[in-house]
């Protein structure tokens, strides 16, 4: 809720707020043990008086601050969260839409026209790199006689 409140009316009018409550608070607090203690106003009344709000004001206040402190830490999990995405946005690059690409050789047309390897369109098109080898089939294709 109070958090609710931070956001709708902004950190410095919210704690403007809660300092006025808190010393209307206060003076009603005072006014209403004065006249209790009307005609008896002693040490005892003078303590009472001046004590109860002492200890009701920080009530507020602490619970203000423990509101700040929390969207404080709120704040920074979630810059920690965006700079991790914004990491893995970055390691991720990922290749979209159709692609056109030779039936014959099998090279891909890039956005400036030229036909390019496939090896090094996706190089040039991601952060992939290549490690060839041969599939069993072309292994037999190319190196039959070697094969027993």
């Amino acid at each position: 809720m109070i958090l609710s409140l931070i956001k709708k009316f902004g950190l410095t009018k919210f704690i403007i707020g809660i300092t006025v409550i808190v010393a209307a608070l206060s003076v009603i607090v005072t006014a209403i043990l004065l006249s209790i203690f009307q005609g008896y106003i002693d040490a005892l009344g003078i303590v009472i008086s001046i004590g109860v709000p002492a200890i009701l004001l920080p009530i507020p206040a602490v619970c203000c601050f423990r509101a700040m402190l929390m969207l404080d830490i709120a704040e920074s999990k979630l810059n920690k969260k965006n700079d991790e995405l914004e990491k893995v946005i970055v390691q991720i690059k990922k290749l979209e839409g159709m692609l056109p690409i030779c039936a014959d050789c099998k090279k891909i047309r890039d956005s400036g026209g030229s036909w390019k390897e496939v090896e090094v369109y996706i190089r040039n098109s991601s952060e992939a790199e290549f490690s060839h080898s041969l599939c069993p089939d072309c292994t037999k294709k190319l190196y039959s006689e070697y094969l027993p």
